[in-house]
C-alpha cells in the first residue's frame, strides 16, 4: 500500500503504460507523489526499463537521457507520449537483457552521469534485504526523498511494496509539520537526507510518537550534525551507505545505546556500519569495495568505465574507508583527495580540524595550485567570522582559497565538490625569493633609519610614512632573530625599486622629489615594476580566474588600469564590452588594446551604466573613501553581477611583518597620504558593509608570508 497527502485516483493515467511492452526504455519524469510511485512500481511488474528523471532538469539533460538511454517513451504531467524514432535510436537490441528493471542515471557528483543498468535479481535481493533490516512489516515506512533518488526508489517503494509494508510518500519536507504528519500516518521508520537532518533541527519539533528512528544516507553525516540530533532526539538515528551502482545499500548501522551513539557518532566520524547479509567487503589500498548480488550490471554503453569499477565481481566504489570496533568509516571519495605536493590529504581530516577550532559546517575541496598542483579550499557559511581562524599563516591546513554562497549539490543532496572548486586556484612560491626581497627591505630599512638626514623628517609627510615602514621592518628583523629564509631567486625590479628610494632618501625627507618625478626620471621602470615579479602576479591571478570561471562575456569595467599590467592580459578574452578606467586617461593610451577607455576618479566617480564584471588590480587601496568607492561599485554591478580585487597585504606574518615593498610605494600621493594596503578582513568587512554577499579570497603565498590576493563579492539583489 502507497499514501500520500495528496493522493492519486488518475487510473487512465495507468491503463496508458500498458501500450509500453516489455524491455521497452521508458523515461519517468513526474513530480514526488503517488502518480509517480504507481507508475514506477507498474512500469516494474510489466517488465519495462524505468529512466527516471527529476521534472526539474533542464532541457539539455534530458535530451542528453533521451539520446543516450535510447528511451522509446516518456512519462511525465503530461501523459504517456512515444519518443520520436529519431530519437529512439531502437527500442529493443542486444544491449538489454530481460532482467533489466532501471537505468538510474547517476548524479555526478565527481564526473558527468553515467547510467546504471540494475537487474530486477539486484534490485529484489536489495530491497527485501534493507526491508528486512528495517523491520518495515512492523509499521509503515515514510520517505521525504524523490523517488528518482535511488534510496527512495530502492527501499521505500520497492521494499515496501516486495515486503507487503506501508509506504508514505511525501512529497514535500516542511520540518514544522514533521510532528504532525508521521504521526497521522503512524510512520515508525523514515528516512532523510542529512540537508533535511539539518533544516529539522533547526526547526526543532517534538519527536513523533509513531516513530522509532530516522534512516539517513546519501550524503555524509558530519558529527556535529549527529551531536545536534542527539542533543534534541537522542540516539534515534541509523546511518547507511550504498551506491547507486550496489542498487542502494550496502552497509547498515544498527541503532545504538546512548553511550555507544555518543562514542561512535559524536566523538569520532559517524560509521557507515556493517556489510548487509549477503554483501562482502573490503579494502585495498584505502578504497572500499563491495561484492554481492546487488550489483549493477553495466554503466550503460561505457564498457571501459565498467571494467574501470566491476572486475571479478567486486565493485570499487570510489570511497576511502577504515574499520573502526568492528564498524565501517569512510574518509571521502578518492577523486576528492587533494594531492598538494605530494601529499595526499582528506577533505574530511582537514574538515575536522577546521571543527576543532572552531569552524562548523566547512566542505573543503581542491583548488588548482601552480607550484603544489593542489591546494586546499573551503567553503564557510560565513566568511568574516572564519576567516581569521582558517588562515593562520603558520597553520599547514590554512586554506589557499576560501568561498561562500550557494553550494552546487546533486539531486540527492551530495555536495559537488569538484564543481565548488572549478577555476579556483591558489597561489605559493618558495619563501626563498621573497625573503632575498625582504632581506634587501631590511637593508633599507636600516639605511633610511641611520642617515643623518633622517632626523629632518616633517610630520605627515612621505618621508614620515618611510620611516615608520622602516622601523616596523627593523623591529620585525629584531623579533624574528633576522630569520628572513633569503635565497636565490630573482627580485629583479622589484629590489631595484627600493634601491632608487635609499639612493633618492636625502631628496625625500627635504621633500626635492616625490615619488613621481623619480619615475620620470627612469623611462620605461614603472611599467617593469608593475608587470615583473611580485607585481605582475596580482594581475596573473586575477586574470586567471576572470577567465576560468567565464566571467568576461558581459559588460566588463576595469578600475585604475594604468600601465595595463591586467588589462594586457583580460583584453584577449573578453567577448562582450570592455572599458578601462583611471583618473589618468593618458596612461591607457599607450597601450592600444580592445575597447573603451574612460576617466574615472574613485574620490568623484561619474555614473558609467551598469556591468556584469567589476575588477581592479592593486588600484582601490588608493580610494581615499573606500566604503564609499565600494558602495559605487555595488550600485554600478548588475543584480547577480561580481566584483573581483587583487590586493596585496599591509602585514605578511602573525607577526606583523610589514609588505616588503611598503617603502617604496610610500614615496607615492595615494599611498602614503591614504594608508596603502589593507588587511583582508578590512576588505571583507568593507564589501559586506557595501551589500556584497558570497564573498570569498584566493591567498598568495610564499613560505609562511601572505602576500594577500583576490577577494571577490557579487551583488546578489
Amino acid at each position: 500500500m502507497i499514501k500520500s497527502p495528496r493522493g492519486f485516483n488518475d487510473k487512465r493515467s495507468l491503463s496508458a503504460l500498458r501500450q509500453i511492452t516489455e524491455r521497452e526504455r521508458a523515461i519517468v519524469r513526474l513530480p514526488n507523489g503517488l502518480a509517480a510511485a504507481a507508475t514506477l512500481w507498474e512500469l516494474y511488474k510489466s517488465g519495462v526499463v524505468a529512466v527516471p528523471v527529476s521534472p526539474r532538469v533542464d532541457a539539455a539533460y534530458l535530451a542528453f537521457v533521451s539520446k543516450h538511454s535510447g528511451a522509446s517513451w516518456i512519462v511525465d504531467r503530461s501523459g504517456v507520449a512515444r519518443v520520436r524514432e529519431s530519437d529512439a535510436r531502437g527500442a529493443l537490441d542486444d544491449l538489454v537483457s530481460s532482467d533489466d528493471r532501471f537505468l538510474m542515471y547517476t548524479s555526478g557528483s565527481t564526473g558527468g552521469p553515467k547510467g546504471v543498468v540494475l537487474g530486477r535479481e539486484a534490485v529484489e535481493h536489495n530491497a527485501r534485504t534493507v526491508a528486512t533490516a528495517h523491520r518495515f512489516t512492523d509499521g509503515p515506512h515514510g520517505t521525504f526523498l524523490p523517488l528518482f533518488h535511488c534510496n527512495a526508489l530502492m527501499m521505500s517503494l520497492i521494499g515496501t511494496q516486495l515486503s507487503g509494508s506501508t509506504l508514505v510518500l511525501f512529497d514535500r519536507f516542511e520540518p514544522r509539520f514533521f510532528e504532525r504528519e508521521l504521526d497521522e500516518y503512524g510512520v515508525r521508520t523514515v528516512s532523510m537526507v542529512p540537508a533535511m537532518i539539518h533544516d529539522l533541527i533547526a526547526a526543532a519539533p517534538k519527536w513523533p510518537r509513531s516513530l522509532d528512528y530516522v534512516i539517513t544516507a546519501a550524503a555524509p553525516l558530519s558529527s556535529e550534525l549527529a551531536a545536534a540530533f542527539f542533543d534534541l532526539y537522542g540516539p534515534r538515528l541509523v546511518q547507511g551507505y550504498g551506491l547507486t551502482e550496489a542498487v542502494n545499500f550496502s552497509c547498515l548501522c544498527p541503532l545504538m545505546s546512548d553511550a555507544q551513539f555518543r562514542s561512535e557518532y559524536i566523538d569520532a566520524h559517524p560509521p557507515i556500519g556493517q556489510p548487509l547479509p549477503g554483501t562482502d567487503a573490503k579494502i585495498i589500498d584505502g578504497e572500499l569495495y563491495v561484492s554481492g548480488p546487488n550489483l549493477m550490471r553495466c554503466y550503460w554503453r561505457d564498457p571501459e568505465t565498467t571494467h574501470s569499477v566491476l572486475q571479478n565481481g567486486w565493485l570499487r566504489t570510489g570511497d576511502l574507508a577504515t574499520v573502526r570496533r568492528g564498524l565501517l568509516v569512510l574518509s571521502g571519495r578518492r577523486k576528492e583527495q587533494i594531492n598538494r605536493g605530494g601529499e595526499s590529504l582528506s577533505p574530511h581530516t582537514v574538515e575536522t580540524a577546521y571543527s576543532a577550532r572552531g569552524v562548523k559546517h566547512t566542505v573543503v575541496f581542491g583548488v588548482r595550485d601552480h607550484r603544489l598542483g593542489e591546494d586546499i579550499g573551503v567553503w564557510v557559511d560565513n566568511v568574516l567570522n572564519a576567516q581569521e581562524l582558517l588562515c593562520a599563516q603558520a597553520d599547514s591546513l590554512a586554506p589557499a582559497v576560501v568561498v561562500s554562497g550557494p553550494l552546487p549539490r546533486t539531486e540527492s543532496h551530495k555536495v559537488k565538490r569538484l564543481q565548488v572548486g572549478f577555476g579556483l586556484r591558489g597561489r605559493t612560491e618558495s619563501q626563498s625569493r621573497y625573503g632575498s626581497l625582504l632581506d634587501a627591505a631590511m637593508r633599507v630599512a636600516r639605511r633610511v633609519s641611520s642617515a643623518e638626514t633622517t632626523k629632518h623628517v616633517r610630520n605627515t609627510s612621505a618621508a614620515e610614512y618611510i620611516l615608520q615602514e622602516a622601523q616596523r621592518l627593523i623591529e620585525f628583523e629584531r623579533l624574528c632573530a633576522g630569520d628572513v629564509d633569503a635565497g636565490p631567486g630573482d627580485t629583479g625590479s622589484a629590489e631595484k625599486a627600493l634601491g632608487v628610494l635609499a639612493d633618492s632618501w636625502s631628496d625625500v625627507v627635504a621633500e626635492r622629489r616625490s615619488g613621481e618625478d623619480l619615475m620620470r626620471g627612469m623611462p620605461g621602470f614603472w611599467e617593469e615594476l608593475m608587470c615583473g615579479w611580485p607585481m605582475g602576479v596580482y594581475a596573473e591571478l586575477a586574470a586567471t580566474l576572470l577567465k576560468e570561471r567565464s566571467l568576461l562575456s558581459g559588460r566588463v569595467l576595469e578600475l585604475a588600469a594604468g600601465i595595463g599590467n591586467a588589462s594586457r592580459l583580460v583584453a584577449p578574452h573578453v567577448t562582450g564590452e570592455y572599458l578601462r578606467t583611471d583618473k589618468h586617461v593618458a596612461l591607457l593610451e599607450r597601450l592600444p588594446l580592445r575597447g573603451a577607455k574612460a576617466r574615472l576618479d574613485f574620490d568623484c566617480p561619474t555614473d558609467l551604466g551598469q556591468f556584469d564584471v567589476i575588477f581592479a588590480v592593486n588600484g582601490l587601496h588608493c580610494a581615499a573613501h573606500k566604503a564609499a568607492t565600494l558602495r559605487f561599485i555595488y550600485q554600478s554591478l548588475k543584480t547577480g553581477g561580481s566584483v573581483l580585487l587583487a590586493e596585496g597585504a599591509r602585514t605578511t606574518t602573525v607577526e606583523g611583518c610589514p609588505w616588503a615593498l611598503n617603502m617604496f610605494y610610500g614615496l607615492f600621493d595615494g599611498w602614503w597620504n591614504i594608508g596603502g594596503f589593507l588587511e583582508r578582513r578590512e576588505w571583507l568587512s568593507l564589501m559586506a558593509d557595501a551589500g556584497f554577499d558570497e564573498l570569498g579570497f584566493s591567498r598568495y603565498r610564499a613560505g609562511r608570508h601572505d602576500l594577500g590576493g583576490l577577494i571577490w563579492g557579487r551583488r546578489s539583489s
